[in-house]
């Protein structure tokens, strides 16, 4: 764009301006005059300027063409002009490729256009009349262009793809692997199962595995994929039972995280599925720590064991994605890229001034708007009547609940939390500031399970029952799913307080985001983080704009800096950067005990070629020249392998089944244990199995692997894995495997001299974290090899055994609720719903039952397909 570009004319942005202003004060509820108001003349002069604009090649062109249509639609949708917007807005939407967000013109006036071609989608009537009013209004040349712009991008009756969609669509209909990188609300995820949908009409069974980065997305991309294909079998990789055979014309999906995906590298577990296609979200997270050797591992193990499935990976705001992608499945990849919202953001700081902005009669806040026209405005709206410069400064989260009252009152809203006890805090708090209780029969459902499984004084409780909720990994499950169905669902539950568990792809249709600060835990959030995290807000489906806003106070320039920075990220896989520094790796690989190398990119990257070695020792070579690693360098690194490598007896299948655990200490592992089964093997009894057995095993595998604090053998490794000491985690994992209910265990540890909680919350908090990391991660990595080490011996008293870790996984040694677990039931529900050990049907036991399960289960039991 040039400087005597139209784009850059004086009324088309002073139009932006104005029109952005205006909505910033209607969006806060805040009362205004404008001293120079949009005159009819500069909006119809801008609308005919934006609708040319959208046919430009230049990305800032189409962005302002955009934001002048949306902001000039909003502004007289409830004018006797509307129409008139209506059109304009379709004209430019159309010529940008983004008619997805004209459904939410449709939405919002509830689908009352009149006409014909009506028909009814999924419950709700669609209709072509208004595209057809628009076809005959103008002249036959506008018209031509319309219709053939709609034909291009609408793949059946009821879909118009954006003209990004539409490039992934049709690379993908080719064949080939495909990079994606685009904003949050472009809707990456939804493209992948159109084409799905395509695929399954064409030959009636398409496989696919869908790699999410963590547990806590699994339960979202399983409900979209069920309602999307509700006669596919949908699978999380938890326990591996089917074979192929069993459903051989049943679609299958396949949701796992990277640790899950591992169980795909046994024979046996890969007969349970044949992709077509194999689809990793958020990739950027190649970049994090061992979970990005896993993501890697598992990429080349995959691409491998089903050289004929299309690859495909997606992430926001990435550069050189599909160069990312080739590196390491070494085929050609299709990298389509996009930093075009289709939505419209109003990007604003609201800074509180010392003395109230010095204004008689009235307190201001400064407010700076981030303009479409690419200046930043500044204007003034009234301070929150209970809060000045003062009181936000001292005191946050105390501040927010009159700030929501204030700029909130009537929207969907997500307060931004650097950490989980700042987010519980302050949803707390603005609970207490509300007045009225929700009414709605699911919120009333929810706290009473919240209470009665949980703790009767669980926080939470008194949030949602207050139409609010906080959202972070150590909420439970079962609960963050339903918080997430009722607040994209119903109007009452209006607010959440959530982490950093956003940037992880968490999906909330929020219309607002508020943020007090930009830190992820202790850190600053990146400019990457910062604008994936805002790009949460304004999603395709749901609305025409979304509104981000910093609070802030004056001479605080966190905010500037980061709205005035969009960088994009170049995912750079954790090894990509040891392999840049072969003389360190060098000197990482000769250490004996590897674990001890305190740069986790050297620790997992000498890992994974000691792993690789010992499977392929040539792959090595390939790998460290396709990584650019020189020929010099390739044979010190082959030397070195070989020296430290060579007595290892641990067969090669079970070593690479886990490629972030060092093979030498995995080896140290197999020999004890192959010199001595019994003491490695925990047997189950009439009453159980035995603690003190449990207890030996898991200090002796800690001992080995060096995952924890351990004063009683004196072990206190360099970096643990655990987040806690190895005596509260097996006490914690004797009652997770005995099937104990969440309530009971988090009344024992509230009670146990052992730990050092701050009250109810941070136990519930704690106890959550402890069984989400340190034993379904931590202790369920190494109780798997033990596992594997015991099955290559071939022992009629191993048979039992040989499950532990997937019933360590699944929380539970009883039959009956690893079967629920398995078809997708909540743990929670699993084990609170009794069922007598002598049943041989589950289903058929808990339908006759129904009657004595409460509410909440049941309608859990229906969601899972277990209740009629």
């Amino acid at each position: 764009m040039t400087e005597n570009s139209p784009a850059e004319a004086e009324f088309f942005n002073s139009t932006i301006d104005k029109l952005i202003e205006e909505l910033l004060k209607n969006d806060l509820g805040v009362p205004y005059s404008t001293l120079y108001p949009v005159t009819d003349e500069e909006l119809h002069r801008s609308v005919w300027l934006a609708s040319y604009l959208a046919n430009s090649d230049d990305e800032n062109d189409r962005k302002k063409a955009l934001a002048l249509a949306t902001l000039s639609y909003i502004r007289n949708k409830n004018s006797p002009d509307k129409s008139v917007y209506k059109q304009y807005l379709y004209i430019v939407l159309s010529r940008l490729g983004n008619l997805p967000a004209f459904e939410n013109v449709r939405d919002e006036e509830g689908g009352e256009i009149q006409g014909s071609d009506s028909y009814e989608n999924n419950g709700h009537i669609q209709t072509n009349s208004f595209e057809t009013g628009i076809f005959n209004s103008y002249d036959p040349i506008l018209n031509a262009e319309l219709q053939t712009s709609k034909q291009e991008y609408q793949i059946d009756r009821d879909t118009v793809l954006s003209a990004f969609q539409n490039e992934i669509y049709d690379s993908l209909n080719k064949g080939k692997d495909v990079a994606i990188s685009g904003p949050t609300s472009s809707g990456k995820s939804f493209i992948i199962r159109e084409y799905i949908n395509s695929k399954i009409s064409e030959q009636n069974k398409f496989d696919t595995i869908y790699v999410v980065p963590t547990k806590a997305l699994i339960s979202e991309v399983c409900r979209k994929l069920s309602e999307r294909f509700p006669d596919a079998s949908i699978e999380t990789g938890a326990h591996f039972t089917e074979t192929n055979e069993e459903k051989n014309n049943e679609t299958t999906f396949l949701v796992v995280t990277p640790e899950r995906c591992l169980n795909l590298l046994s024979e046996e577990n890969r007969s349970s599925i044949s992709p077509s296609l194999v689809f990793f979200d958020e990739i950027q997270n190649l970049e994090s720590g061992e979970r990005g050797v896993i993501f890697e591992s598992i990429i080349e193990s995959l691409t491998t064991y089903w050289p004929r499935a299309q690859i495909v990976a997606a992430g926001p705001y990435l550069k050189n994605s599909g160069v990312t992608l080739s590196s390491l499945t070494d085929r050609d990849v299709k990298e389509i890229e996009t930093k075009f919202a289709p939505v419209l953001q109003l990007k604003a700081i609201l800074e509180f001034q010392r003395g109230g902005g010095n204004a008689p009669g009235q307190r201001l806040m400064n407010a700076t708007i981030y303009s479409p026209s690419g200046e930043p405005l500044t204007t003034k709206v009234p301070e929150p009547e209970q809060v000045t410069f003062s009181d936000f400064n001292d005191n946050k989260k105390n501040s927010l609940p009159h700030i929501l009252d204030e700029f909130a009152s009537n929207s969907k809203n997500i307060i931004y939390a650097s950490r989980r006890d700042f987010a519980e805090d302050r949803a707390t708090k603005i609970a207490e500031n509300r007045k009225n209780t929700a009414d709605s029969e699911d919120i009333d459902d929810l706290v009473q399970f919240l209470r009665d499984s949980i703790h009767e004084e669980y926080s939470l409780a008194n949030c949602v029952e207050s139409g609010l909720a906080y959202h972070h990994g150590m909420v439970p499950k079962i609960a963050r799913e339903e918080i997430e169905r009722i607040y994209r669902e119903e109007d009452s539950l209006d607010t959440i307080v959530s982490t950093p568990t956003l940037l992880q792809g968490v999906s909330l249709p929020a219309e607002k985001i508020f943020l007090v600060g930009d830190k992820k835990g202790q850190d600053d959030l990146t400019s990457f983080d910062f604008n994936n995290l805002i790009g949460r807000v304004g999603r395709l489906d749901t609305k025409l704009y979304g509104s981000i806003y910093c609070i802030t106070t004056e001479d605080d320039e966190w905010a500037q800096e980061q709205f005035e920075n969009a960088e994009e990220k170049e995912v750079e896989p954790v090894t990509e950067n040891a392999l840049n520094r072969p003389d360190e790796l060098i000197d990482t690989l000769t250490k004996e005990n590897i674990i001890e190398e305190d740069d986790g990119s050297l620790r997992y990257t000498g890992i994974l070629l000691r792993n690789r070695f010992l499977r392929d020792p040539d792959s090595v070579d390939r790998y460290l020249e396709e990584n650019g690693v020189n020929q010099n360098d390739r044979e010190k690194i082959r030397f070195v392998l070989e020296e430290t490598l060579k007595s290892i007896e641990i067969p090669k299948e079970i070593a690479k089944k886990s490629p972030t655990t060092d093979p030498i200490l995995q080896n140290q592992l197999y020999k004890q244990v192959k010199e001595n089964p019994t003491d490695w093997i925990v047997a189950k009894g009439r009453g159980g199995f035995s603690y003190e057995k449990l207890e030996k095993i898991c200090k002796e595998l800690n001992r080995i692997f060096k995952f924890t604090y351990d004063r009683s053998n004196g072990i206190d490794p360099p970096e643990n894995e655990a987040e806690n000491q190895i005596g509260p985690i097996i006490f914690a994992a004797n009652q997770w495997l005995q099937g104990k209910s969440y309530k009971r265990m988090v009344q024992n540890r509230i009670d146990s001299d052992a730990v050092d909680d701050k009250g109810v919350n941070d136990s519930i908090s704690n106890l959550f974290e402890l069984v989400d990391n340190d034993i379904q991660f931590v202790l369920v990595k190494y109780f798997s090899i033990l596992v594997k080490v015991l099955e290559s011996l071939d022992r009629d008293d191993t048979q039992w055994m040989q499950k532990f870790d997937q019933m360590l996984d699944l929380g539970t040694m009883d039959t009956n609720e690893i079967t629920l677990i398995t078809k997708g039931v909540d743990r929670s529900v699993a084990v609170d719903v009794y069922i007598p050990s002598n049943v041989d049907d589950v289903t058929q036991y808990l339908n006759s039952n129904k009657d004595k399960i409460p509410d909440f289960y049941e309608t859990h039991l229906k969601k899972q397909g277990i209740l009629k």
